[in-house]
């Protein structure tokens, strides 16, 4: 996950004290939706999940995903042990650029607060698309992936098909 964040900005920004040997904490973000009505989160950090309400989270860090590699999240146990529940089983897609909002539900009958920067969902990565050694000595960047990636093949052969928008498109 370091290596990958490094390289092209996986987790931005990566917070070293999140990692773990196999996924990393994402952390509360600083607004939310309660209500289909935008929220910021005020200066006490604080985000109050009512009893038995539905609150969508922003999640401080920036997923940036290449077009290789896929994202899952669950929330932290922790999380569950005080009664709140995520849909779990969420895959971010790959090429995904930007931040992700967790629907969190709150099965107990008291209001359940989180706060700004606490560590809330794990995520893990997987790649999902293997390269042959000599494919990756050519692709530096994310761009020369896009741009070359017709010409990539798989261990089995075959043809690495990308869905994306133009190279251009990616800045």
């Amino acid at each position: 996950i370091a290596f990958y964040a490094d390289a092209v900005k996986l987790v931005d920004p990566l917070d070293r004290a999140c990692l773990r040997p196999a996924s990393y904490d994402l952390k509360v973000g600083d607004s939310y939706y309660f209500e289909n009505r935008p929220e910021k989160v005020g200066p006490d950090g604080k985000i109050e999940i009512p009893p038995n309400g539905l609150v969508y989270i922003k999640i401080k860090e920036r997923l940036n995903l290449p077009y290789y590699m896929i994202a899952k999240y669950s929330l932290r146990v922790t999380q569950v042990y005080r009664g709140l529940l995520i849909d779990n089983g969420l895959q971010v897609d790959p090429g995904y650029h930007g931040y992700i909002h967790v629907v969190v539900h709150n099965l107990t009958n008291e209001p359940r607060p989180v706060y700004k920067d606490e560590p809330f969902v794990s995520v893990e990565f997987n790649r999902s698309t293997p390269f042959k050694p000599h494919d990756l000595r050519r692709v530096k960047t994310e761009k020369d992936l896009i741009t070359t990636g017709y010409d990539c093949r798989g261990f089995s052969g075959n043809r690495l098909v990308l869905f994306t928008k133009r190279p251009e498109d990616l800045g």
